[in-house]
């Protein structure tokens, strides 16, 4: 058998920072909703709130936030990011009653962005 490798990227990678402290996780009220985070500084080190990039990950059903720590740490070179823990999830507990359908999760979701947004 012949195999061949190939690359998936034709420039290296930016080295990872170093001088930022981990990122740890925290609970956070957003939009009317709470989630636990796990916020990945960017490549000056800078928080996530009030940031006009940013990137989000969301894990499927069954996931969490950690899910992602790997790529967000990759990406953590380029910007910012917010890996989130959907209501009952990982550590976001449920809001009362919530139903955990996937309307429910997309809508508490988009208003936890809405709520992030500086302007």
């Amino acid at each position: 058998m012949i195999s061949a490798r190939v690359p998936m990227l034709d420039e290296p990678l930016p080295p990872v920072p170093v001088d930022c402290a981990p990122w740890p996780g925290r609970v956070l009220r957003s939009g009317g909703v709470t989630l636990h985070v796990r916020e990945t500084p960017g490549p000056t080190c800078e928080q996530v709130e009030g940031r006009d990039e940013l990137a989000v990950y969301v894990h499927g059903l069954g996931g969490s936030a950690t899910n992602f720590t790997d790529l967000a740490g990759l990406v953590a070179t380029r910007v910012a990011g917010l890996a989130v823990d959907l209501p009952g999830f990982g550590r976001s507990e449920p809001e009362r009653g919530f139903d955990y359908r996937l309307q429910s999760h997309a809508t508490a979701l988009g208003d936890f962005l809405a709520g992030l947004d500086p302007g």
